[in-house]
């Protein structure tokens, strides 16, 4: 396994991490059991960084990552994160310290090395996605955040930047209340390291802030949204990248292994999906190994969190720490795939 540093932390963190979502059974079915193996087996390979949340499972993440942390604590750094529910904005504070409370009780320890802002940052709370809240709220967060790094709860902070309004994005950055940024970043969306070329579909904040209020947050899930060059901008300000959805929650890899929830767009997600075959070697790289691959070529981004739900998930993520990179060719061919938004219609 190889090491990078986490922005400006200074946090020494495995480049693959383990995401916690699979073990939380957002991304399908597992066991404790087998959860718990394979937080054990990230260990043995040397994977230090760990990414949770209170809503992966209603805890259920926090709580095994917990235990299968027993006694290797000091060796990882965790990650957790709290989402604040819109009819709590009025005692952010309050919210916020029963939240961490609740996670550090379940991951059994005293102290997380990073804490996020987990909401969409939209210019309304509530607009368009249910669960958004605006900047400024973020901004108070960051605050109550800070009383925890005193408190010596929580050593770093930040926030997801998925599904959040440009402007919004430019002010957290720009503040330099935040350590971190969690953006998604893969082979279908690069958005977050560079502008989206012409033609490519790419759903645009400000224009779903326009459509009204309400709608469920699962749309999303497997949409294309507009990263808006966060990673660039970070890096300026010297905060650290952690890339999430580096294969598009399943979609860039061989197979799908759990029941394909109704999208309107998955049959066209696969088959730009299977445009990529040609980064496949038989018995050597599957295409989530590419994907992984493609992620960890950026040097801007300090470790890629998969969610994982397995051991045989893990090992597949963890062998691309040090693997060879992507060709000059198979590069290229991206670009050309990228430029033509996947020959998809």
């Amino acid at each position: 396994m190889r090491y990078r540093t986490l922005g400006r932390t200074g946090l020494r963190v495995s480049e693959v991490g383990f995401g916690g979502g699979g073990i939380g059974r957002v991304w399908g079915a597992t066991t404790d059991e087998e959860s718990i193996r394979a937080v054990h087996r990230a260990l043995e390979l040397g994977i230090t960084f760990f990414d949770v949340a209170p809503g992966y499972g209603s805890g259920k993440a926090e709580e095994l990552v917990g235990q299968g942390l027993k006694g290797r604590r000091a060796e990882v750094s965790i990650t957790t994160k709290v989402s604040l529910p819109l009819d709590k904005a009025g005692d952010k504070r309050g919210y916020i310290l029963t939240s961490i409370e609740g996670s550090l009780r379940r991951l059994q320890t005293d102290h997380v090395e990073l804490l996020l802002v987990h909401n969409p940052i939209f210019s309304r709370r509530g607009v368009p996605y249910q669960g958004c809240i605006t900047g400024d709220d973020a901004l108070e967060m960051a605050e109550v955040f800070s009383e925890l790094q005193q408190a010596g709860k929580v050593r770093f902070i930040g926030f997801t930047g998925w599904r959040c309004n440009r402007r919004e994005l430019a002010k957290l950055i720009n503040s330099g209340k935040f350590d971190a940024l969690q953006t998604e970043y893969n082979i279908f969306n690069q958005s977050a390291q560079k502008a989206p070329p012409p033609g490519v579909e790419m759903l645009d904040i400000a224009e779903m802030e326009s459509q009204g209020a309400g709608m469920p947050l699962v749309d999303l899930r497997y949409s294309l949204v507009d990263q808006c060059e966060t990673i660039p901008q970070a890096v300026t300000k010297g905060m650290g990248v952690v890339c999430i959805r580096p294969v598009l929650a399943g979609i860039l890899s061989d197979a799908i292994d759990r029941p394909i929830e109704p999208y309107p767009d998955m049959e066209k997600m696969l088959q730009r999906a299977r445009r990529l075959e040609f980064l496949k070697r038989s018995g050597r790289r599957t295409l989530s190994q590419a994907a992984f691959t493609f992620c960890l070529m950026n040097q801007s981004i300090a470790t890629i969190v998969p969610g994982v739900k397995n051991t045989a998930e893990i090992e597949e993520a963890a062998g691309c720490s040090g693997a060879r990179p992507l060709t000059k060719q198979e590069l290229r061919r991206i670009d050309e795939l990228y430029l033509d938004d996947f020959g998809v219609p």
